[in-house]
């Protein structure tokens, strides 16, 4: 039975797991209801390794279902040297496709999204690994209770390089849809800058992965191993985000709505310290583990890091330079010179422009919004 391997890929939050050639299917579950599926497959020809995974799932939002899907493919050599990747995401009608390829110490890029195309050329992060480089690393470490070891994983659906911390823990009899294994529980740290996110996955000696469990907005994901048919069985309806909202005790009136408010923002993981950025908006401070945050309404001058250009350049969801989106702009500005008012400008513009507002779409990029009709 062939697995992925031991690393998070973390597409949407995807999962990157395999090993030697061989391709199979995983239930995804979400706090215990089925709502998608996920297959993995590793293939060697002659020096090139090439492993692929896609994730399809659905859940509700505000009573309206909501499809989801992530596809990752890696070619790496043998001795796992990165090649050239591909990641898809599809949310709704939206869907980003970015395709790179490295030379050297070189990675070019190409991200497709709402019908547009950008070319983009960055620095490949020394000793960034991809799936099969992955896969090696964690060969090199026995499974021996307590043991580690640290690789730098690149992301493709971010084109970032993220630092994963492993720990190999004990051995546990763990209940799968085939019957109970004997496997070993292997936590994994993945440092997201101000976030870092731990990962549970429990293991056969070869590296197989049948079970794993992460953190999803404030719910728990889980894959569980299993055989085509039940990783496609019908999905349960399951609304996530709801199960991120925390009532609150009164309605805020007028008056402290325009005023600072304040929060007090405790952690779940008392391993991981919280990271909330100080911004012109925002003022945090410490009290033992918690964060107070306070909100304010007005905007504090000299306050935060100032705009670096990248802020100003396009991007996945704001094609700034397209010609649609910039004859947008141009007509809704008109005669107005002052930065302020041109984004109130801008942002009352926008208001009347999206005149169909739905939750079945999903999120979509600027430029989509532009050429729906």
């Amino acid at each position: 039975m062939r697995r992925i391997p031991l690393f998070l890929l973390m597409l949407v939050p995807m999962l990157a797991l395999a090993r030697p050639s061989g391709h199979q299917w995983y239930s995804v579950l979400l706090d215990g209801r089925k709502i998608g599926s996920f297959e993995s497959e590793r293939r060697v020809r002659g020096d090139t390794v090439t492993t692929r995974q896609r994730l399809d799932i659905e859940f509700d939002r505000a009573g309206t279902r909501i499809t989801m899907g992530s596809s990752e493919s890696s070619e790496e050599t043998r001795a796992g040297k990165p090649l050239a990747f591909t990641s898809v995401a599809k949310l709704s009608s939206n869907e980003t496709r970015i395709e790179g390829r490295v030379d050297g110490d070189r990675l070019k890029v190409s991200i497709s999204n709402g019908g547009a195309t950008e070319q983009r050329e960055l620095a490949w992060p020394e000793g960034a690994l991809l799936a099969e480089g992955l896969r090696l690393a964690s060969l090199r470490t026995p499974l021996t209770e307590g043991g580690e070891h640290r690789e730098l994983s690149f992301q493709p659906s971010s084109l970032a390089a993220i630092d994963v911390a492993t720990t190999i823990g004990a051995r546990e009899r763990i209940e799968l849809p085939g019957g109970t294994k004997s496997l070993v529980r292997v936590e994994q740290v993945f440092d997201f800058a101000g976030a870092p996110v731990l990962n549970t996955a429990w293991i056969d000696e070869e590296r197989d992965v049948y079970k794993l469990t992460m953190p999803a907005i404030g719910v728990e994901l889980t894959l569980l191993a299993c055989d085509k048919a039940c990783a496609n069985a019908p999905n349960q309806r399951s609304d996530v985000f709801e199960r991120t909202l925390m009532p609150s005790p009164r309605a805020l009136g007028n008056s402290e709505l325009s005023t600072t408010l304040r929060y007090t923002i405790s952690p779940r993981n008392h391993d991981a310290p919280m990271n909330i950025p100080d911004t012109s908006e925002q003022s945090v401070r410490r009290s033992g583990e918690d964060l107070i945050v306070e909100v304010h309404r007005d905007a504090r001058a000299g306050v935060g890091g100032t705009p670096l250009p990248a802020d100003t350049m396009p991007n996945d969801w704001l094609q700034s330079t397209a010609p649609d989106l910039v004859a947008l702009a141009a007509k809704a500005t008109t005669g107005i010179d002052d930065d302020f008012e041109r984004m109130q400008a801008l942002e009352s513009f926008v208001r009347t422009f999206i005149s169909n507002k739905t939750l079945g779409v999903g999120y979509a990029s600027a430029l989509q919004v532009v050429r729906k009709p």
